[in-house]
C-alpha cells in the first residue's frame, strides 16, 4: 500500500483520523461511507487549534466550495475567517444540500450557537438551505462581488459602459448605511433600468446584502475574498490524494 496513490490514500484515510483525534484532543474529525458499496462519502476536519482561535474572533464566518483535481474529483466545502484562517473543512463526493447540512451540522458542535454567527457567502441555493436546516436563526449575507456579477448577467445586451455604470449604483446602494439614502439611490438606479434591476433586486433581497438592512454584524466584509484566498492558497494540494491533501491542509 502506496500512502501517495489515489486508490490506497481513502484506505489510510480512517487511520489518519483516528490518529488526528488521538494526538489532538479536542479536534473534530469525522467521515462517513456508503453502506452500501462501502465507498468514500465525506469527511469533515477540524483541529482543536482552529475551533479555538474562532472562540476569540469576531463570530463571522465565509462559507464556500471549490472542486478537487484529483483522479476522484469531489469537492471541497469550507468555512473560513476574516484573517484567511480555516475554521473547518470537509471533503464531498459532490456539493449538496445533504452534504452542505451534515457540514454545517458538525461545524454548529464545535462553534456552538451562545454566539450570534454571520454567514457570508454566495446564493447557493444547496447552501442556504442547509443554513437554514441547521442554523435557522442566524443571519445570512450575501457576497457583493457575487450579486455584482450576477446582475451584469442580467443586464447582458446593454453595452458593457452601461452595465458597469449599473453595478456601480447598485454597489452604492448596498453601502450606504441608513434606510433614507438607501431608497434615495435605489430610486436612482431603478430610473436607469427599472424592470430588471428591480426583479434582481426582489430576488436578492435587500435584508441580505444592504448595510441599510440587515440585522447582523458583517464588520465592513461585503466580498468574498477570505473564501476565494483559502480557496486559492490550497489550489495546488487539490490534484493530491486525499489523505495527503488533508495532512497538506
Amino acid at each position: 500500500m502506496k500512502f501517495g496513490e489515489h486508490k490506497y490514500s481513502f484506505d489510510l484515510l480512517r487511520f489518519y483520523i483516528d490518529e488526528a483525534n488521538k494526538s489532538n484532543p479536542g479536534s473534530c474529525l469525522d467521515m462517513e461511507f456508503d453502506e452500501t458499496s462501502g465507498c468514500f462519502k465525506r469527511c469533515f476536519v477540524a483541529f482543536d487549534a482552529t475551533i479555538s482561535y474562532f472562540n476569540f474572533c469576531r463570530p463571522i464566518l465565509f462559507l464556500d466550495g471549490t472542486f478537487l483535481k484529483s483522479r476522484y474529483k469531489g469537492n471541497i466545502l469550507s468555512a473560513t475567517k476574516q484573517s484567511l484562517f480555516m475554521v473547518a473543512f470537509v471533503v464531498v463526493v459532490a456539493e449538496g444540500e445533504d452534504n452542505w447540512t451534515w457540514f454545517l451540522r458538525l461545524l454548529r458542535k464545535i462553534v456552538g450557537v451562545s454566539r450570534r454567527i454571520t454567514f457570508i457567502s454566495d446564493r447557493n441555493y444547496r447552501l442556504l438551505q442547509g443554513v437554514r436546516n441547521v442554523f435557522p436563526a442566524v443571519e445570512r449575507a450575501y457576497y457583493l462581488n457575487h450579486l455584482n456579477r450576477n446582475l451584469k448577467d442580467k443586464l447582458k445586451g446593454h453595452h458593457a459602459s452601461f452595465r458597469e455604470m449599473i453595478v456601480k449604483k447598485f454597489k452604492q446602494c448596498a453601502y450606504v448605511p441608513s434606510k433614507t439614502e438607501f431608497h434615495d439611490r435605489l430610486q436612482e438606479l431603478l430610473s436607469m433600468d427599472g424592470d430588471r434591476v428591480a426583479s434582481f433586486i426582489d430576488e436578492a433581497h435587500v435584508c441580505n446584502w444592504t448595510n441599510a438592512y440587515f440585522m447582523g454584524k458583517r464588520y465592513g466584509e461585503m466580498s468574498s475574498n477570505a473564501a476565494k484566498s483559502f480557496n486559492s492558497q490550497i489550489s495546488e494540494f487539490r490534484s493530491l490524494p486525499i489523505t495527503n491533501m488533508i495532512d497538506m491542509i
